[in-house]
Order: structure tokens, then sequence, then C-alpha cells
């Protein structure tokens, strides 16, 4: 018949918006959630407004927070130079936001991907009539309500094809062109928009660093033409170069490098293309012995995922996509999964996002434009659910996957190509 109490604290860990590249600062396209499957039902559908002089629209990685989806278009069409537009939609319903044009009709710009962080969009900006004399393009902040200009930094001008910047602590973090032609790595305030560092990077290893790096709290990480790159992200000091015998640090004129995801073990795992055989190999590099550990035997695709201990990579080989789980430790395969024969063949594999219990990715045809996107159970190792479209995803803090859904696969204009679409799924 006594009576008693127990005190307990309770401790909530808010799940992170998709802020950049594979969804933060980390590029590990980790989500920690659990997911129920039977419960995933898609929510809305959204088609970017047709221009009659554009012949086709393309759209960039998405990314999410203030209740909303973000990404740019890319208008396209032959003989006509419009500039890139930044989007935003209302992620509960798809409707449109607000829309902002990256330049003018007199200059026309392109962007790349948005990044989020703090209420506000990040983005590079570069122009079509790029010279040495341009210093008008750079680093520009919007507010996320509403598409109003919070900065504009000068000085900063990324490659159209170059991934979103990577917001962290305050700062956001690029890797591209500072006043042509010097190729760098930068830390620009958040707040202000005022260039924090810039540190160069020589000529002899720049490939075409068009990726964003990854950063934590003490250092920024970067794959080179030749090797890890370890920069003091206070001063931009350099801390370590690790060389990676699988690069080719000759293969400059075509070499684009995929962003370097944080491990889980005080590693970093980067991805880098060799001229002979052509393929992209995945390493992983010690933070702390500063050296290499291991590199994968396979080639794969540009975006894994890591989580708990395995990575998550896609592989196209013979027309055939398959979604390999990789021990971090050694690198050995652990298990693969194929789509069945009836559900086609693919050439192309987008990105992967892990969650606690699946792993979702996509694939698509370029011959028939046909694609699909699945979520693996991790347990089971099969196919939980899938549905038929393929583009660049992301997961966001309210359970939305939020999907680009491409248009074609590496058909031009006159092949017929489609504008590209948002699709969101709703997960619980």
């Amino acid at each position: 018949g006594t009576s008693g109490s127990v005190s307990y604290r309770l401790t909530v860990n808010a799940v992170p918006d998709w802020e950049t590249v594979q969804g933060n600062a980390a590029h590990n396209g980790y989500v920690p959630i659990t997911l129920d499957a039977s419960k995933f039902a898609k929510a809305w559908e959204w088609r970017p407004p047709h221009l009659p002089a554009v012949r086709t629209v393309w759209l960039g990685m998405p990314a999410t927070g203030s209740d909303g989806v973000y990404l740019n278009a890319i208008p396209y069409s032959d003989g006509y130079e419009a500039s890139d537009e930044l989007v935003a939609l209302e992620e509960n319903t798809g409707t449109t936001r607000w829309v902002k044009s990256v330049g003018t009709n007199a200059d026309p710009a392109y962007s790349t991907s948005p990044a989020y962080s703090g209420g506000r969009i990040y983005y590079a900006k570069g122009l079509y009539t790029f010279n040495t004399n341009n210093t008008y393009a750079g680093l520009i902040a919007l507010q996320a309500s509403d598409g109003s200009m919070a900065f504009s930094s000068g000085g900063i001008q990324l490659a159209n094809v170059a991934a979103a910047p990577t917001p962290f602590g305050g700062n956001i973090y690029t890797s591209g062109v500072l006043k042509y032609p010097t190729l760098a790595h930068a830390s620009i305030n958040g707040a202000s928009g005022a260039l924090q560092w810039s540190i160069p990077i020589a000529q002899s290893v720049q490939g075409k660093p068009w990726a964003t790096p990854s950063v934590d709290s003490q250092n920024l990480y970067f794959h080179s033409a030749c090797c890890l790159e370890i920069l003091d992200r206070q001063t931009g000091t350099v801390v370590a170069s690790i060389a990676n015998p699988s690069a080719d640090a000759t293969y400059t004129t075509r070499t684009l490098f995929s962003p370097t995801l944080l491990g889980t073990r005080g590693n970093v795992l980067g991805l880098a293309l060799t001229r002979t055989p052509g393929k992209r190999s995945l390493s992983s590099f010690s933070i702390a012995r500063k050296s290499l550990e291991w590199t994968s035997a396979l080639d794969y695709g540009a975006y894994p995922a890591v989580a708990n201990g395995v990575i998550y990579a896609t592989r196209v080989e013979n027309n055939r996509v398959s979604l390999h789980a990789l021990d971090e430790t050694t690198g050995q395969p652990l298990w693969t999964w194929t789509p069945p024969d009836a559900e086609g063949q693919y050439t192309h594999a987008y990105n992967v996002v892990a969650t606690k219990n699946l792993v979702f990715f996509s694939a698509a045809d370029s011959a028939t434009q046909a694609g699909r996107l699945w979520a693996i159970d991790i347990n089971s190792r099969q196919s939980a659910w899938s549905y038929a479209a393929y583009g660049l995803f992301a997961i966001s803090a309210k359970r939305h996957l939020i999907l680009t859904a491409l248009g074609s696969v590496n058909l031009t204009v006159e092949q017929g190509a489609l504008d590209d679409s948002v699709i969101a799924f709703k997960l619980d």
C-alpha cells in the first residue's frame, strides 16, 4: 500500500531538415527515423510553368526547411538563354510560395542548387556572359518566407554544375571559382555574407572541384584530383593532404568529383574518378591517423549514404542497377539487392538515402525513359515499396519524401526531353 515517485528526463532529438547535398554538412544521406512503408502515399505533384520560348525545364536538388521545399529550375532551349529560377513550394500542399529569377533578361544567370539554414536560402550565382571582369556574381542569401534578398556576397562564383553550398555553424562553405580563374575553398559568414577566408586550390590537383565540401566542428573535407584535402574550418589552414592512389591527378579535363561523406567511425569517405579504367572508386580515410584505410574494388554511384557502420551505394553494370551494403570498416560487401528482371534495365542511378530501417534509391533507363524509386528493407533485404518515377530526392523533417522527378534521361530537346516535376510522398 505504499506509494513513491521516480524522476526522469526525456530528451527528444528532432529530425533535421534536408539542408544541402545529401541532407547535411556530413553529406551522409542519413535520416534517423523508422518508417512503415504501408503508410506511404503520394501527397502532391508540382510542374514548373512552361514559358513559350523554353523547350524544357530541368530541376535541381531539393532542400527543405521552414515548411517549404526549395530548388532551382533550369530552362533550356536552342538559341535561347534564360535565367535559372529559384522556386519555393509549400511543403504540405505543393502550392507555389514564390519564384525568383536568378538574373535578368539583359544578364541571364545560372545558379547552383539551393541550401537551407536558419530561415534563409543560399545559392551561388554565375553569369552566362562570364569573363575576368565580372565581379557581381556571388553567393546569394534569400529569406525563405518570401524570397526577398538577405545579402549578395560578390567575389564567389561557382560553375553551373556545382552542388549546393554547405551550411554549418552559422557559416556557408563552398568550393569553386574565386575571382576567376582561381579555384578556391571559401568560408562565408551566413548572417552578413562577409568572406571569412579563402584558400586557393593548387593547379596540379584541381581537376574540376565543383562538388561542395563536407564540414564538421573541426575541419572542411574535399577530395581533389589526387588526395583527400583537410582544412581547418575556422582558418582554412591546410591540416593534411592524404594521397589516394586510385585517383588520377592528371585527369583534369573531364573529372567531376562527388562530395565527401563523413563516416560514423572518425573517417571520411571519398569518391574519385580514375582515367583507366574509367570508374568511380570509393575510399575511406582516417581523420586521426591522416591515412588511407581502404579503397573499393568496384565502382559506385555519386551519392551514397552511410548509417550505423554501413555504406549504401548504387552500382550500374551491363544495364543492371543494384544496391550494395558495404562494411564501413573494411569496404567489403555485406549484401546486395537487384530489381527483378520484370522491372526492366537501368543505365543511370541517383542518390541514396538511409533511414533506421529502409534504404531509398532510384534508377532509370536512357533507352526507354522508364525508371523507379525503391525502398529496401534493411532487415529482410527485400523491396518494401516502389514508385514509377526517378530522380534526386530528399526526406524532410515533416516526413515528406520530395522527389525531383526527371522528365527524361540524356535526351536532347530535339529527342523529346520533357519537363521535370516535383512529387511529394507522405511517409507516415
